[in-house]
């Protein structure tokens, strides 16, 4: 088995600085894209069972694995064989993301807190304390780490001590992850605004509204930035000008129903767009998977799952990953949307389904469904069941009958056609 990467993040950040994926869509442009080569292999390199249902989505950084969980644990992992290396217990569920930057591991809580933990012992390094659940998965840029709150904020705080340098009030929960590029921290909230902050001082340079409940994160790319509420849209990321936008709801919303928080009237997408090579892919309520051209918005392919896609797709090695609440984990071809192939993370239990992302790096796949963390070789090739093969027996065997017989009933045909044709050898008597 291909060894996971060892090494470190770049610093005072959260983006990787090789095979890596320290964060929540895997770099601060949150483009979903990993340039790993692919490990292949027959089956399932190992899974884990945790406490309770799992949404947070995992980080892989130093050769090691992080997530939250339900059961109110943050796990640390070892990438190659799943051992469990150490879990931090804070008062609720954590369902936020974690980031990995200077040997720290940042993290929210539905208690209130962000999270700052010693990446190798698990200990506590400093919390930060906010009005409420912590559900956005916090990014590490400059120095500075980035995170929203359910108590209508955006933070800013000194990555190393946990003070506060800035906070920004909005109109309502902030549970979107925040994208930084170029010196610019994007994000967006539930009062339906997109926001573009200067990442050092916190000033407010653009605002978009739009209407719609943002849970997802931006992809930003090529100078646009790509999000998913109602719709998936595609704004300028300078100007904020709509250069396009799709629907991803269906007609019958309602009928299909919603799992949302209560006191939530509207529906709120979670799936965060990824984007590579002109193309940029989304999940919708409408149960689609969507590839579409980055620049127009026209639909070069879309499959159909059994039910809503929340979670974010991966990128890597002309493939796409995603993970349906059907408790399926898919992987299409990039181009032309072939389905490669897909597992079953239902396996009878109280937890069948997860919002949790997969994670590209080191040539496998990582990712949570239900109480399950899996790591899969990115090219998976399924071994037929027994019965399969009994069936190519059997098919085989009376193949091989069918040849002989014929070929038997063809030779005596020729042999009697042969007879009836040759001149008799028996001398017969002489009549003058």
């Amino acid at each position: 088995m291909q060894s996971r990467p060892q090494v470190s993040t770049m610093p005072g950040s959260s983006n990787p600085s090789s095979d890596e994926w320290p964060m929540f869509r895997g770099a601060l442009n949150h483009t979903g894209v990993s340039r790993t080569t692919a490990v292949q292999s027959t089956g399932l390199t190992w899974n884990d069972t945790i406490g309770e249902s799992i949404e947070s989505s995992p980080a892989v950084a130093s050769g090691r694995v992080y997530v939250g969980c339900d059961d109110h644990n943050i796990y640390c992992f070892d990438a190659t064989n799943g051992m469990q290396i150490w879990s931090y217990t804070t008062g609720r569920n954590v369902d936020s993301s974690p980031a990995i930057a200077d040997g720290r591991v940042y993290i929210g809580s539905d208690d209130g807190n962000l999270y700052c933990l010693n990446e190798t012992t698990g200990e506590r390094v400093w919390n930060y304390t906010t009005g409420s659940n912590v559900k956005s998965s916090p990014a590490v840029a400059g120095g500075y780490v980035y995170f929203g709150s359910d108590d209508w904020k955006v933070y800013c705080l000194n990555a190393t001590t946990g003070k506060l340098a800035w906070s920004f009030t909005t109109a309502g929960v902030v549970r979107s992850s925040p994208a930084v590029v170029a010196g610019w921290m994007y994000i967006g909230a539930n009062d339906g605004e997109l926001y573009c902050f200067n990442a050092t001082t916190g000033y407010l340079v653009w605002s978009h509204q739009i209407g719609a409940a943002v849970v997802s994160s931006f992809a930003i790319a090529e100078g646009l930035l790509y999000v998913a509420t109602d719709k998936l849209y595609c704004f300028n990321a300078t100007t904020n000008a709509l250069i396009w936008s799709y629907s991803l709801y269906p007609l019958d919303f309602w009928s299909i129903g919603q799992h949302e928080p209560a006191g939530y009237t509207s529906p709120q997408l979670e799936c965060s767009p990824a984007v590579a090579g002109g193309r940029v892919y989304v999940g919708g309520y409408d149960r689609n998977f969507y590839c579409m051209n980055a620049l127009t918005g026209d639909v070069y392919w879309n499959y159909t799952t059994s039910n809503i896609v929340y979670s974010s797709p991966a990128i890597a090695g002309g493939c796409v990953y995603i993970q349906s609440y059907d408790g399926n984990i898919y992987c299409f071809d990039t181009i032309t949307g072939e389905l490669d192939w897909n597992y079953s993370t239902w396996k009878g239990n109280d937890y069948p389904n997860s919002e949790s992302s997969p994670v590209a790096t080191g040539g496998h796949l990582f990712i949570c469904g239900g109480n399950q963390l899996y790591c899969f070789p990115m090219i998976l090739f399924a071994l037929p069941s027994m019965s399969t093969i009994t069936i190519m027996i059997m098919l085989g065997v009376f193949a091989g009958i069918a040849i002989i017989a014929g070929t038997f009933v063809i030779r005596k045909r020729l042999l009697k056609a042969t007879i009836k044709m040759e001149p008799s050898s028996i001398e017969r008597p002489y009549h003058p």
